[in-house]
């Protein structure tokens, strides 16, 4: 087999290439390391905020869904009863989400409220909920 010089000139052509082409990705795959690298710094009031929203919900989920209340949910919905101003208890049903009952003395007949009422419990309730989750926090 014959190696002529156009060959070594077409190898070592492809091989600068090849090396330049490695040294403009290895400069890329260094810039992405830092973009990767970038931190978002969130203030401390905003986190506080943030967690406090999301406590929020998950306390108000597990309100409708029936787990066993502790004594801050206990809280929670005595304070909506109250501002209510009668005994409500919290439901959650699959096509209506959290639906509102009024606790009878007599037994387990309940008197379930109106769409309308809910919705407005609903964000009390939420409303509640934050106050007593962001004085917990302190």
């Amino acid at each position: 087999m014959v190696i002529t010089s156009y060959h070594i000139q077409n190898i070592l052509r492809t091989y600068s290439q090849q090396l330049s082409e490695g040294t403009r990705l290895a400069r890329t795959r260094k810039m992405d390391r830092v973009d990767r690298n970038d931190l978002v710094k969130i203030s401390t009031e905003a986190r506080k905020q943030y967690m406090i929203e999301k406590i929020s919900q998950e306390m108000v989920q597990n309100l409708g869904n029936g787990f066993e209340r502790n004594n801050t949910a206990q809280e929670i919905l005595n304070r909506l009863s109250q501002e209510y101003g009668q005994p409500l208890d919290v439901a959650l049903q699959e096509n209506q989400g959290l639906i509102f009952q009024i606790k009878q003395d007599s037994g387990p007949v309940r008197e379930t409220l109106s769409p309308a009422d809910s919705e407005q419990l609903k964000t009390r309730l939420m409303d509640i909920t934050k106050t007593v989750v962001s004085n917990n926090l302190l």
